[in-house]
């Protein structure tokens, strides 16, 4: 009947406007959904960027480290050489007094 077919065609009508409202909405979240992914991503590479520049800076801090252990070690042989030419002429100074100790002793 003309009811039945009015009634079908208003059912098809509401859920034809259902699905239309449910893809208009699906298409807002893709919409959301890619604007989070692009965020993501500039984040990412920020954060790839930066990871990079403390890699460099990692690195440049191990190269001054290890150049200042090795002016350390040139350092301490330079003491050490020291120390021992410093006693050295302790020793030297103490022998030569008691030599003339002695020197003194023998004139008298």
């Amino acid at each position: 009947s003309y009811e039945e077919a009015s009634r079908a065609r208003q059912e098809m009508v509401e859920k034809a406007n259902l699905a239309d409202r449910r893809a208009q909405a699906l298409a807002g979240e893709m919409e959301e959904a890619r604007a989070l992914l692009d965020s993501a991503e500039r984040g990412k590479r920020q954060t790839e960027a930066e990871l990079g520049e403390a890699r460099g800076a990692v690195n440049d801090m191990a190269t001054i480290n290890s150049k200042a252990n090795a002016e350390k070690r040139t350092l301490e042989g330079s003491v050490h050489t020291m120390q021992a030419e410093i006693d050295d002429v302790l020793s030297q100074a103490k022998n030569s007094e008691e030599k003339a100790k002695k020197a003194m002793v023998d004139a008298a």
